[in-house]
């Protein structure tokens, strides 16, 4: 099943809603679809085939319609697959009663499609669980996870950006008040973190990484829009300025893109983490653009960095 909804979600954009709605309307509206033959069926069979066809076509609609906007909201993409497909079984009886193809264009027959809409809809909202849903951010101390986590973690940032793991281990064991570390999960599995501080006018991300072997997947951006959704209050990080590099300009253009405001105007420093690690000049970023930047300043070296 997993392999089928990988297959199925990296699929060219409404690809199956096209290839079902040629495939109905060729079945239905042309002339001879089909070579002439007798075949001796129950009664009522070709209400069945109606409800099979606008069946595949409503659940076509949905798995096109969750892929392309990687909506979260399943409940109204299944309601939209519905009445689209139903509609669409309605357009198609009038058509033939119309065109007189001498096939049956009765009542009975849009009942059917709608019945196989609804059928087929819902077997898609049932079964095709997309990457939104498979997708989650939460609080975990098991220690496989927290393992995996270090190794990102120690991979992603240089030793001067790296807090002491013994110190994130122990804000988590004393249950810190204004400080957490989510794991984002994929599948199941460990992918990626974030920690962050929550303080009584902003919200912090420390560090924000996924494993490098998941990027390219949109997991970063859709974990970080949600995040800044749910945060009622301004979020603020910090990057390397532009100057560093390709890979700092690349970060703070993933970061606009998100919602964030770069401040490459206000001068800031990062004390170090440690004895023996230099300062590092960073720049700050946040969802709103007007933000105290002094009082973040203070905030960060006084309660993050331990700083006064």
């Amino acid at each position: 099943m997993k392999l089928l909804i990988k297959i199925i979600t990296g699929s060219p954009s409404y690809i199956y809603t096209v290839i079902i709605g040629l495939a109905i309307c060729w079945l239905t509206l042309a002339p001879k679809p089909l070579p002439e033959c007798e075949i001796d069926l129950f009664p009522g069979a070709d209400k069945i085939v109606h409800a099979i066809m606008f069946g595949a076509f409503g659940a076509a609609i949905y798995v096109d319609t969750v892929r392309m906007f990687r909506s979260i909201n399943r409940v109204g993409c299944a309601i939209s697959a519905i009445c689209v497909s139903a509609v669409c079984g309605g357009i198609i009886e009038l058509l033939q009663s119309g065109m007189q193809l001498g096939r049956s264009a009765e009542t009975a027959d849009f009942v059917a499609d709608c019945a196989g809409a609804v059928a087929g809809s819902l077997l898609a909202w049932i079964f095709f669980v997309p990457d939104n849903d498979r997708l989650k951010c939460a609080k975990s101390t098991g220690t496989t996870d927290l393992r995996r986590v270090s190794e990102m973690y120690h991979e992603a940032f240089p030793p001067e950006e790296q807090r002491p793991w013994n110190d994130i281990l122990d804000k988590i064991k004393s249950n810190n008040p204004i400080f957490s570390l989510n794991v984002i999960y994929f599948n199941g599995n460990p992918v990626g973190l974030i920690t962050f501080w929550n303080f009584n006018s902003f919200v912090y991300i420390e560090h924000f990484a996924v494993d490098s072997a998941f990027r390219g997947k949109n997991i970063g951006s859709r974990v970080l829009k949600k995040f800044c959704r749910q945060t009622k209050r301004p979020v603020v990080l910090e990057v390397e300025p532009s100057t560093c590099g390709e890979i700092a300009k690349r970060r703070i253009e993933f970061y606009n893109r998100i919602g964030f405001h770069s401040f490459p105007d206000f001068k800031y420093i990062q004390p170090p983490y440690d004895t023996g690690l230099p300062p590092v000049e960073l720049m700050l970023m946040s969802t709103s653009d007007n933000i105290d930047l002094q009082n973040v300043t203070h905030r960060l070296h006084s309660d993050v960095y331990g700083k006064n």
